[in-house]
């Protein structure tokens, strides 16, 4: 799909995901043209100059991706721990998701009314095609392992994929373990995966490429993670207790987080730390064991300074919101309000020639205060760490910050699991 690909004047009528799914015949207006998802033809005779990047971006990318597995075998197989191959992986990691990044970028920038070559045929093309591309390897894994197990392969048969992401397929693989019995299940699946699996999902794809007449089949679809425990709290947010990951075969199971608050940069370090060691304990104990984790670390959260247990954000719009009479407007976003706190309480007490002001762009924390203070305000932000001329120390509200910090983004969690952070009391607890 390429600017100077497409074929306007050819447009399939009445061509979405469902109907292509549904049905395997759909009308190709020429033999030289290959038809996306939203109805739109693409000329067969020539490669487009955008996929021509994405294919050489996209080989970059696997190149550094496999010498980034290379260095976790290789971690994983050692005695004992390198820094300099944990710099390696670190780096080749950056390097691969910067491509992936640049790649969806490419893609997004389609639907981008300011791109040189803003489309929206080829916009919606590409994002109901990977629409099709991954309910194609949805259908196909549920049919393989119903076939697999010697079930019926009825459209109403049993549904073993859990979730689907744009480009991942999560199944659920008990019964088959159930109903083999291995010795080593993290191998059996393994193996499952290679034989059965991608096997099956290639000879899908086949299929795809000759429904869609494309110019070529570059879709490949390969065993990912391994995971004995998930998590989901909504879409594209999960938490998995992962075993093996592509090959590479974890002496301790990984947790693997996306879209959770532990990964978010607008999470405080020290309670970022604390929740990944949470969802161990989540994953791998029961509910009284991550209560008693929970108090331990609160007792470590209560110990801390303020620079170290605040919100990180960056800040903006100072101006905007700024109020000569009260500080700042109403409806000021609390980092801001926070931000517009610190700096009058500089010039209050006169201390701008000690400390700079917040600026708009600066990267600041935010902590709350209990009232009353001196500020008369729950917030206040700063840079680096809190000056102690400020007289705000005494204040900071740890109970509040430790509810925003880190139970709040926890609670997703256990409310998927209906944990509770406290123990909670029952009838039985009071009359016994």
């Amino acid at each position: 799909m390429s600017p100077e690909t497409i074929v306007r004047q050819s447009t399939v009528p009445n061509c979405s995901v469902n109907a292509m799914l549904a049905n395997h015949s759909i009308p190709i207006p020429h033999p030289n043209l290959a038809v996306a998802a939203n109805g739109a033809t693409f000329r067969r005779d020539v490669q487009g100059f955008l996929p021509n990047i994405v294919e050489e971006l996209y080989g970059r990318r696997v190149k550094i991706k496999q010498e980034m597995l290379a260095k976790e075998r290789e971690r994983e197989s050692s005695s004992s721990r390198s820094d300099a191959i944990e710099r390696d992986i670190s780096r080749l990691h950056t390097e691969q998701m910067a491509i992936k990044i640049l790649l969806n970028s490419l893609y997004g920038a389609a639907a981008n009314k300011y791109f040189r070559f803003f489309d929206i045929a080829i916009a919606e093309g590409i994002t109901l095609s990977g629409q099709l591309a991954i309910r194609w390897a949805e259908a196909a894994v549920n049919r393989t392992i119903a076939s697999f197990l010697q079930e019926s392969d009825k459209p109403a048969g049993k549904d073993r994929v859990i979730a689907i992401d744009t480009d991942s397929v999560y199944i659920h693989c008990e019964d088959i373990i159930e109903k083999y019995a291995p010795k080593d299940p993290i191998n059996f699946l393994d193996e499952f995966g290679s034989k059965i699996l991608e096997p099956a999902l290639e000879k899908a794809y086949a299929a795809l490429a000759s429904h869609t007449n494309a110019y070529k089949n570059s879709m490949v679809m390969a065993r990912e993670a391994i995971a004995d425990r998930a998590i989901w709290t909504a879409k594209k947010r999960y938490i998995l207790n992962v075993h093996n990951n592509e090959g590479v075969q974890y002496r301790e199971p990984q947790i693997k987080m996306k879209g959770i608050e532990a990964i978010k940069s607008s999470t405080p370090k020290v309670c970022r730390e604390g929740m990944k060691e949470m969802f161990k304990v989540i994953i791998n104990e029961d509910e009284s064991s991550m209560q008693r984790a929970i108090s331990i670390f609160r007792q470590h959260f209560n110990s801390l300074p303020a620079h170290d247990i605040a919100s990180p954000r960056g800040v903006n719009y100072l101006k905007k919101y700024a109020d000569s009479q009260n500080i700042y407007t109403k409806g000021t976003p609390m980092h801001i309000r926070a931000s517009l706190v610190y700096n009058h309480r500089l010039k209050y007490l006169d201390l701008l020639r000690k400390y700079q002001p917040i600026k708009n762009g600066d990267k600041i924390k935010f902590i709350f205060l209990k009232k009353p203070n001196p500020t008369n305000e729950n917030v206040v932000a700063f840079t680096d760490s809190l000056p102690t001329e400020l007289g705000l120390t005494q204040y900071i509200d740890y109970d509040k910050q430790f509810e925003k910090a880190f139970l709040e983004p926890l609670q997703l969690i256990l409310k998927a699991i209906n944990w509770s952070p406290e123990p909670r009391a029952s009838l039985e607890d009071f009359f016994g």
